[in-house]
C-alpha cells in the first residue's frame, strides 16, 4: 500500500485489539460458546431467531469474525451488537441460556463466563476472519 493511501485510510487488517477491550460508545461485545462442528453461520442463525419479547427497538447483532480460544480448549466467538444495547444484551444472554450454550464478556483483564470462570485474557488464544469457518 502506498504511503498516500496509508494515511487516508490508515493500516488495514493489522489491528491487534480483542474485541471488548476497549470500551466504544454505543456499541457492546457477547462471546458465545462456539459449538464445533455446527457452521458459525448456523449458530448465529440459531441465536439470532431464538430471541424472546422484548425485542430491540434499533441497532443491530453482528458477527466480528473473531474467536477466543480459552485453556481447556472451548472456543467463544465474538458478536457486536448497537442501538438498544441493553435490549440486545438481556436477548442474546436469553437465547444463550435456553439453547444452554455459554457466553462471556471482558471485563478488564478477564474474560468472564457465564458459569462463574474468570480467565486471564493473557491465557487466552485469539483466532481472526472465523466467519467462512465451518467448525
Amino acid at each position: 500500500m502506498s504511503n498516500q493511501m496509508r494515511e487516508i485510510l490508515g493500516e488495514i487488517g493489522t489491528d491487534d485489539t480483542i474485541p471488548g477491550t476497549i470500551a466504544v460508545d454505543g456499541r457492546e461485545y457477547i462471546y458465545l460458546e462456539n459449538i464445533k462442528g455446527r457452521p458459525l453461520s448456523k449458530q448465529f442463525y440459531d441465536i439470532d431467531n431464538n430471541f424472546q419479547p422484548p425485542y430491540p427497538k434499533d441497532g443491530a447483532l453482528n458477527s466480528t469474525g473473531f474467536m477466543l480460544g480459552i485453556p481447556d480448549g472451548a472456543e467463544f466467538y465474538a458478536l457486536l451488537y448497537h442501538g438498544d444495547i441493553e435490549s440486545w444484551r438481556k436477548c442474546v444472554k436469553k437465547s444463550a441460556i435456553s439453547m444452554k450454550i455459554k457466553y462471556a464478556t471482558i471485563v478488564g483483564e478477564f474474560f468472564c463466563i457465564s458459569d462463574g470462570r474468570k480467565i486471564g485474557i493473557s491465557q487466552c488464544t485469539s483466532i481472526r476472519n472465523v466467519n467462512n469457518l465451518n467448525n
